[in-house]
């Protein structure tokens, strides 16, 4: 690796931005030209790092970003910012056309850059019991699905039309320490915890049934990197599609269960009255295609992530 190597992660004060910088600061750590990392943040300011330099720029301001883009001139992207909540119009604005922005500063000021554009499996929707590759159509379900659908799919047409070097990550629910209780297993574990030190009882949850692909955080930005950084990049994942999952789907319940078997505890869940059918009721990855692309396999099994993640509380 030379000492021109500058990698610029967008998102990079989030949950798995951390993890990223962490991983590739570690992977690198031995190199002789380790490279420079750039973490671009919009709203929180992340905690200082000897390892990556913080950015603040939005992606969906045009002239912030070709600015960034120009000056740094990075030679791997890795583009993690994305909505996941909000309307239809706030979601699109920064998971698409924040992209499409992203993408074009780099067509103007660095088009020969890798670029890594982490969709999610969501734009898959409901597709059956039976194990998702990257084949299967795009029945996204939302405001998420639908506008990571459009940013992956202009990502995948700057590919074809201007010869860009992109590729795209459908990563499955991640899942590990740190998590928040913005999302189902970080709140399930928390309330665990504290169920454990006496400060709760039970705590309310919509369903136990429905089934999810969980996948280590850990596992997932090895994977970001294994990708980007492969030799065979160019030849092999430009333009391409790659699932990161664990293969397996787990229930609620069955959080819940392994949470209890771990602590030892009686967990205690309220649930509605009226269960309303999933819309999504169960999503499994196909990982084939990234083992025998990049090598890539997961490494933290279901157990050891929730024993992980209840060493927070």
């Amino acid at each position: 690796m030379n000492s021109l190597m500058k990698v610029l992660i967008t998102g990079a004060s989030g949950f798995t931005g951390r993890y990223l910088i962490k991983h590739i600061s570690e992977k690198c750590a031995s190199a002789k030209n380790r490279p420079e990392i750039y973490g671009l943040y919009n709203s929180s300011k992340p905690k200082s790092s000897e390892s990556c330099r913080f950015i603040k720029a939005d992606i969906c301001n045009v002239s912030e970003i070709e600015d960034l883009i120009s000056s740094v001139k990075p030679d791997y992207i890795i583009h993690l910012a994305g909505e996941r909540r909000g309307s239809y119009e706030e979601q699109f604005r920064l998971n698409a056309v924040g992209t499409v922005n992203l993408l074009e500063a780099v067509r103007k000021h660095c088009n020969k850059s890798r670029i890594l554009v982490v969709s999610s499996s969501a734009v898959y929707g409901y597709a059956g019991e039976m194990p998702i590759s990257e084949d299967n159509p795009l029945r996204p379900v939302g405001a998420y699905g639908v506008s990571k659908a459009a940013g992956e799919m202009a990502a995948l047409s700057f590919t074809r039309q201007y010869g860009m070097n992109i590729t795209v990550a459908r990563p499955f629910n991640l899942f590990g320490p740190g998590q928040n209780e913005d999302f189902v297993t970080g709140k399930i574990v928390k309330y665990t915890g504290e169920i454990i030190a006496g400060l709760r009882e039970s705590f309310d949850l919509y369903s136990l049934d429905s089934g999810r692909d969980f996948v280590d955080v850990r596992d997932a930005v090895r994977a970001y990197w294994d990708i980007i950084s492969s030799p065979v990049f160019e030849e092999k994942c430009r333009g391409e599609v790659f699932n990161i999952g664990s293969g397996d789907a787990f229930t609620v319940r069955d959080v819940i269960v392994a949470l209890e078997i771990i602590t030892s505890h009686k967990i205690t869940v309220n649930l509605p009255s009226e269960i309303l059918p999933e819309i999504v009721p169960t999503q499994k990855s196909d990982i084939t295609k990234i083992k025998n692309t990049v090598g890539w396999v997961p490494e933290y099994n279901f157990e050891k992530t929730l024993t992980d993640m209840l060493k927070e509380y």
